[in-house]
């Protein structure tokens, strides 16, 4: 499974979270998100 990270407000929350269909695209949003 993958799971992205978005810092809010000093709170870590789960945007997005699913099997490893598209590992691709998983890459470039945690590429996005990790700000």
């Amino acid at each position: 499974y993958t799971f992205v990270y978005e810092k809010r407000d000093d709170k870590w929350l789960i945007i997005n979270h699913h099997s490893s269909a598209m590992p691709e695209v998983d890459t470039a949003t945690a590429l996005l998100t990790k700000k």
